[in-house]
């Protein structure tokens, strides 16, 4: 495992957390798949929101829904917006 800095764990904590519906999990294998840009530029959406929202203090318990949510934001856009 690669060394971790203070604000990674706080970022990946949730992501650890995340217990996703198996109809997700699928959802998120098929873009990993079929579309890795627009799957990378998920992970990124996911990252950005969670920092963020440590940033303005939303609470933790909260933060695996956001993650979820924030994962598929790239499912409902067009593959055009990605160059693909």
């Amino acid at each position: 495992a690669m060394p971790q800095g203070p604000g990674e764990s706080l970022l990946l904590a949730p992501v650890r957390a995340l217990v996703l519906p198996h109809t997700l999990a699928l959802r998120l294998t098929v873009l990993r798949e079929q579309h890795p840009v627009r799957y990378q530029h998920s992970l990124r959406v996911m990252l950005v929101c969670l920092y963020l929202a440590c940033k303005s203090g939303l609470r933790e318990r909260d933060l695996p829904a956001l993650a979820a949510a924030a994962a598929m934001s790239a499912w409902y856009h067009s593959p055009s917006e990605y160059g693909v």
